[in-house]
C-alpha cells in the first residue's frame, strides 16, 4: 500500500476524462475504453500524466440561461396535484414545498471508538468523521480533484442525469449513469409512466451553490455487506462501515487491531452526497396534455455519487504506464437522489430490528 500511495503521488495531475481527452473540464463524462479494475462506465476520473501543468479550473459552467427571478412560482402558486391520477403522482420526485424525505440523519453513534470521542456531542462526531473520511478520498484522488473539481463535475452530472429522466427518457443514458440498484427503481417508475402514457419534464435551470453534505466510506470485503451476510459484523459509526470477521473469541488488543488492518485491505467503497442548491422545473402531464403538475422553485436536490467498489482496497491505486497507456480511473455513478433509497433501507432495517427484539422477547 505504502508503494502504491507513491506511485499515486508521483503523478502530475488529475483531469477528468472527456472524449477528447484534454486537459480539465467541468463534467464527468463516461469513458471509452474501460479500465480492468472499472465495474461499469459512469461518470470517469482518470489519472493521467501531463507533461504541463494544468490550469486552475474555473468556475462551474452554466450553459442553461438564467430565468427571470419574476418567472421563478413561489411554492403556493404552483398548480396542485389532482386528487388521482393513476401510477403518475407517485413518481418519486420531490417539488415545490415538499418535505424532505429524512429531515435529521439517524447518524449511527457507536463505542468502538475511544471513550473520548464517544462522549463528545453527536453533532461534532459528525463533523470529525465528515473530516476523517474526507482526508481519506482526498488522500486516494487527489487535492485539486477533491472537492473542487469533483463538485464542478457533480453539477454537470446532475444536470445530464435530470434530462434523461425527462420524458422520453434515455434509458441507455440512465444505465450508464446511475448504479444498478438505483437504475431499477427508476425504470419501473418510468414504467408506469409509460404505461398511461403521461410524460414529466426535469430541469435544472439555474445552479446557485453546491455543497458536501457527507462522505460515506464502507471498508472490508463487499460480500460482508449483503444481506445474506453472517460471516463478519458491521461496525458502523456516523458515515463509517467497517466489516470485521467474526471469530470465536474477542482476542487482544493486538489481534483486534490485526482484524482492522485486514478489513483496510479487503476492500473500500466511497460514497459522497452532495447538496444541490437550484432551481428546479418539475412538469406531469397526461396522455390527453392535461398538466397534473407544474412546479417551479429553488430547493436543495440531494444526489449522492458512489465509487466503485475497490477489492482489494488497493486497486484504488494502478500504477500508470506510459508504454501501454493504462491508467487508473474512478467510476462515479449516482446511487441516489433525495434520499430515495436511503429511506428505504432505514426503514427495513428498523423493521429488522423490531422483528428481531420481538423474536428474543
Amino acid at each position: 500500500m505504502r508503494k502504491s500511495n507513491q506511485a499515486i503521488r508521483s503523478l502530475s495531475s488529475f483531469s477528468l476524462f472527456t472524449h477528447k481527452n484534454i486537459g480539465f473540464t467541468s463534467s464527468l463524462t463516461r469513458s471509452k475504453r474501460l479500465f480492468p479494475s472499472q465495474f461499469i462506465p459512469g461518470f470517469t476520473l482518470r489519472v493521467s500524466v501531463s507533461s504541463s501543468s494544468p490550469s486552475p479550473p474555473g468556475p462551474p459552467k452554466d450553459p442553461i440561461p438564467t430565468p427571470d427571478p419574476t418567472d421563478i412560482n413561489p411554492p403556493i402558486n404552483n398548480l396542485p396535484p389532482p386528487k388521482k391520477t393513476g401510477y403518475s403522482i407517485t413518481f418519486p420526485w420531490l417539488y415545490g414545498n415538499q418535505s424532505p424525505r429524512i429531515k435529521h440523519y439517524p447518524y449511527p453513534i457507536t463505542n468502538f471508538w475511544t471513550s473520548i470521542i464517544s462522549l463528545l456531542p453527536a453533532f461534532f462526531q459528525h463533523e470529525l468523521c465528515k473530516w476523517a473520511m474526507s482526508r481519506m478520498l482526498k488522500s486516494a484522488v487527489s487535492a485539486e480533484y477533491f472537492p473542487e473539481q469533483f463538485l464542478q463535475g457533480a453539477a454537470f452530472a446532475a444536470r445530464q442525469v435530470c434530462t434523461s429522466l425527462s420524458t422520453p427518457s434515455e434509458r441507455d443514458e440512465l444505465q450508464d449513469m446511475l448504479t444498478t440498484r438505483f437504475y431499477d427503481r427508476i425504470i419501473t417508475e418510468l414504467d408506469k409512466l409509460e404505461s398511461e402514457k403521461s410524460s414529466i419534464t426535469i430541469d435544472m435551470l439555474k445552479i446557485y451553490g453546491l455543497n458536501i453534505r457527507d462522505v460515506w466510506m464502507s471498508i472490508g470485503p463487499k460480500k460482508a455487506y449483503s444481506n445474506t451476510n453472517k460471516e463478519y459484523r458491521i461496525l458502523k459509526w456516523m458515515t463509517m462501515k467497517l466489516a470485521i470477521r467474526n471469530t470465536p473469541s474477542e482476542g487482544d488488543f493486538n489481534e483486534s487491531r490485526a482484524k482492522v488492518a485486514k478489513s483496510f485491505s479487503d476492500g473500500i467503497n466511497f460514497k459522497v452526497d452532495v447538496e444541490i442548491d437550484a432551481d428546479m422545473q418539475y412538469i406531469l402531464k397526461s396522455a390527453k396534455n392535461e398538466i397534473f403538475i407544474n412546479d417551479q422553485s429553488r430547493r436543495l436536490v440531494l444526489f449522492r455519487f458512489e465509487s466503485p467498489y475497490f477489492e482489494p482496497a488497493d486497486r484504488i491505486y494502478y500504477k500508470v504506464s506510459s508504454d501501454n497507456g493504462e491508467e487508473s480511473n474512478w467510476t462515479w455513478r449516482v446511487g441516489d437522489i433525495d434520499y430515495l433509497l436511503e429511506i428505504e433501507d432505514l426503514e427495513n432495517e428498523m423493521r429488522e430490528e423490531k422483528d428481531s427484539n420481538h423474536s428474543e422477547d
